[in-house]
């Protein structure tokens, strides 16, 4: 379903949440949802998966090492994925946070690195 969505609609190359909520559409429909029924579901289904996505907790460990990088390197997330930064407090430690998407072309594509003249 993910090609089939990606053929429907080229444009949702690189935007992982929009797949994502492309192909739970198709399977709703297939299931014999209406359009509109499918939307609502596919919309649920995205808003689940995404807060479910950065439900956790990054360990104190972690972010004690992250930060000490982040007080002598400039650093920057790239991703393919869709975590949420800001709820996982990871923001402030970055100086630029990219995501696949709605910042450029999806990884292994350069356009991310280019962007913040990490190439």
């Amino acid at each position: 379903m993910r090609a089939e969505a990606i053929a429907a609609n080229p444009s949702l190359i690189g935007f992982v949440t929009e797949i994502r909520r492309a192909q739970l559409g198709l399977a709703a429909k297939r299931c014999g949802l209406s359009d509109t029924e499918a939307k609502s579901l596919a919309d649920d289904g995205v808003a689940f998966f995404l807060h479910e996505r950065s439900n956790f907790t990054v360990p104190d460990e972690a972010m004690d090492i992250m930060d000490k990088l982040a007080s002598r390197y400039p650093m920057v997330a790239i991703t393919n994925g869709n975590v949420d930064c800001d709820r996982l407090g990871l923001t402030p430690l970055f100086d630029c946070v990219l995501q696949a998407g709605p910042d450029g072309a999806a990884k292994p594509d350069l356009a991310l690195f280019a962007k913040h003249n990490l190439t």
